[in-house]
């Protein structure tokens, strides 16, 4: 199978919602906040306004991956599952706002610190949804880190071509992002060329041309690639 059929955003690009379910996302993310501030304010009823949130934002992530049609069977709770980003963080540390297991029946989970942003929640589903297609169906689970991270970038730049000019800045950043990937394969002994030249191939034609002019890894880049 040639690679490019191996990634999620070559099959479900992300594409912009049309103004009513624009407007029902944002009315979703509302009244989640809404209910999940009161039950700060109302100990007594905390527990029943932090479900009517959870269940506002689990709706959001339901309907976002229903609009994006990402394949669900194979997860374990058939259905990318939202987790508060607070208890996240607390299990897996600063900074996660989402994470896929690594096991053959994976679990997606994704906090609600990407909801403000349509685009930026269907990049963050596309990443992860590709982690978990790696591990049920490919050989993710003996990837090394950098060669799944590439994955992943890379469908993360096939899913967001289409939407390039109305997103301008996520198309930008997953450039860039699956060209620094790339680079680090150069740094991995077992790789041979042409390992290395299925991803190229699949590239963004402005990665490219930064790779070939000299990439300039930035003190920003470095500490988050470590």
């Amino acid at each position: 199978m040639a690679l490019v059929d191996e990634l999620i955003g070559t099959r479900h690009p992300c594409t912009s919602y049309i103004q009513p379910q624009s407007q029902h996302h944002y009315d979703l993310l509302r009244e989640a906040d809404e209910f999940r501030a009161a039950a700060g304010m109302y100990p007594d009823e905390e527990e029943s306004l932090l479900d009517y949130a959870f269940h506002r934002y689990q709706s959001i992530l339901d309907i976002a991956v229903q609009h994006l049609s990402l394949p669900v069977d194979h997860l374990k709770a058939s259905r990318v599952t939202y987790r508060p980003y607070s208890l996240l963080i607390t299990e897996c540390g600063w900074g996660t706002q989402a994470f896929t297991s690594e096991l053959p029946k994976p679990d997606v989970v994704t906090s609600e610190l990407s909801f403000a942003d349509i685009g930026l929640l269907q990049l963050l589903l596309v990443h992860e949804m590709q982690h978990a297609t790696d591990f049920a169906f490919y050989r993710g689970l003996d990837m090394g880190i950098i060669e799944r991270e590439l994955r992943a970038r890379v469908s993360v730049a096939q899913a967001l071509r289409g939407v390039q000019h109305e997103w301008p800045v996520l198309y930008q950043q997953a450039m860039l992002d699956e060209a620094y990937w790339l680079l680090l394969t150069f740094w991995l002994p077992d790789w041979h060329e042409a390992r290395r030249a299925a991803y190229w191939d699949l590239l963004e034609v402005e990665a490219k041309a930064r790779l070939q002019a000299v990439l300039y890894f930035s003190p920003t880049h470095l500490r988050a690639l470590a």
